[in-house]
């Protein structure tokens, strides 16, 4: 049992035994407390112990442009100080200044650009409104021409169609030029006519490019009809006399060259019977597309 002696000048003179049950470390520091009790004393090794972790801060940042050269700035306000909890808040401040202005450069205009390229005869005026940039891979240059735009549609009504009736093996119905375009293009061509004839007759219809004889003239379009009397529809759409690939011309318009389209309707069964073609209704319809 401790006890304890007050002493004549106020001072406290404790007798008992000390047990350091607190220790976990002893030799860390060299310092403990003790609370001393008339039931015995309580003790930690070393003084101090590690609390719980607090809370990170909050940090609310501002950016601030300043001007060409001045110095960089931070400044850190703590808008909450927190508490048991409750985390710290904080706005940082940066002031950042703006790059100096560089150097004009050695062109200022496109048109007087080393690498533009214009082709023969061509100058920029108002010929040349709306032409567009293309690279040029041969040469490392960009290139001033024409927007590669589908064109038209170049339409052939009825009331300028030929109608037919007779034992020709085929007929021109309508034809139309198409100027010459500044790239190459194939066409997507729609058509149509009625085609009339005997039950042992089968006409069909075609577009066919810069010919109207089938088989000299390249196909662009074709339409089925049917074996009999009529009067039927033919449609005729964009349809393809050879198969083409990547580098097949067939069917195209060269560039800055013009064209004759040409609808032509088609007797294909072995028979002497007349056949023929109306123009009511009929119509063409050509769109230039680029290739």
């Amino acid at each position: 049992m401790a006890t304890y002696t007050v002493n004549a000048d106020g001072s406290i003179t404790w007798n008992g035994s000390v047990t350091f049950s607190g220790a976990t470390d002893p030799l860390s520091t060299g310092v403990a407390t003790l609370t001393l009790t008339p039931a015995g004393g309580v003790s930690n090794l070393p003084a101090l112990v590690d609390g719980a972790p607090g809370l990170p801060p909050q940090l609310t940042f501002a950016v601030n442009t300043l001007a060409a050269g001045a110095t960089a700035t931070v400044q850190t306000t703590q808008t909450n100080p927190g508490s048991a909890g409750t985390a710290s808040a904080y706005t940082v401040t940066l002031g950042i200044p703006q790059g100096a202005q560089g150097a004009a450069g050695t062109n200022a205009t496109i048109a007087g650009a080393s690498d533009l390229e214009l082709p023969s005869g061509v100058s920029l005026g108002t010929a040349t409104a709306g032409y567009t940039l293309s690279y040029d891979a041969v040469n490392s240059k960009w290139l001033v021409g024409p927007p590669k735009r589908t064109t038209g549609p170049y339409v052939v009504l009825s009331s300028s169609f030929t109608a037919y009736s007779g034992t020709a093996g085929s007929a021109t119905l309508a034809s139309i030029g198409l100027p010459a375009l500044p790239y190459a293009y194939r066409p997507q061509v729609q058509a149509g006519f009625y085609g009339t004839g005997t039950v042992n007759t089968h006409v069909d219809g075609m577009v066919l490019l810069n010919s109207p004889t089938p088989g000299t003239g390249q196909q662009v379009g074709y339409g089925l009809g049917v074996t009999g009397a009529g009067p039927y529809p033919v449609n005729v759409q964009a349809s393809f006399g050879a198969s083409i690939s990547g580098s097949s011309t067939y069917g195209q318009v060269a560039a800055n060259t013009a064209a004759t389209f040409y609808l032509v309707a088609s007797q294909l069964n072995s028979t002497t019977d007349a056949w023929g073609a109306q123009a009511t209704n009929g119509y063409l319809t050509i769109t230039a597309v680029p290739s």
